[in-house]
């Protein structure tokens, strides 16, 4: 079982307490939430220029997503709270509890039995400069969480959610932002399982 660390500070704010808590754990990778390191040379901002007449802006156009170039996975950036987890698929459980009705333990079988979702989106590192390479287009496929929540009875008082990664990593949203449309659990990228470096068995998205 994956060693899990002290709530950070964030969570543990003055007002909270465990009364206000629903808990999601498992192998979730919360890499969106972690975000990088931020870089050490600033990103120089526009400097002011003599004004110009504006240029005509050409009617814009749908884009497909077929022209989209989907990043492989071997090339897709990576980053990871304590190194890439190691996690046994066999004894690994999403766990859903806390301020629930009914608490839920879903193993791999489960997870991939609900009722798929699939999307695509672009990830980039929050720390990534002007031209740099963390950032990608992959292809994801998963579950929509607000489906199991909804299974799961999430109680009015709820406040904040608590999600505990396989790699140590601990952290808070509220509760109503997972509850939202579009919030992803996935266990595929591109087509594949996830790899471990990129979250393996379950990774969340949250949009935004």
């Amino acid at each position: 079982m994956p060693q899990r660390h002290p709530l950070p500070s964030l969570v543990a704010a003055p007002g909270w307490s465990r009364r206000h808590f629903l808990r999601l754990a498992g192998g979730a990778a919360v890499s969106l939430l972690i975000g990088c390191r931020p870089q050490s040379t600033p990103i120089p901002l526009p400097t002011s220029s003599p004004a110009v007449a504006p240029t005509p802006t050409p009617p814009a156009t749908a884009t497909s997503p077929r022209a989209i170039r989907i990043t492989p996975t071997a090339d897709f950036y990576e980053q990871q709270y304590q190194g890439v987890a190691e996690v046994d698929v066999d004894s690994w459980r999403l766990t859903i509890d806390g301020l629930v009705r009914r608490p839920l333990t879903l193993d791999d079988a489960a997870v991939r039995a609900l009722p798929r979702a699939e999307m695509m989106r672009t990830l980039e590192c929050i720390g990534n400069p002007v031209g740099g390479n963390q950032i990608g287009n992959a292809n994801w496929a998963g579950f929509w969480l607000a489906d199991v929540l909804a299974q799961a009875g999430v109680r009015a008082e709820a406040r904040r959610a608590r999600l505990l990664a396989a790699d140590g990593y601990e952290t808070s949203v509220d509760a109503a932002r997972l509850m939202e449309p579009g919030v992803l659990m996935a266990y595929e990228m591109n087509g594949e399982p996830l790899t471990p470096a990129h979250g393996f068995p379950l990774r969340i998205f949250l949009p935004g």
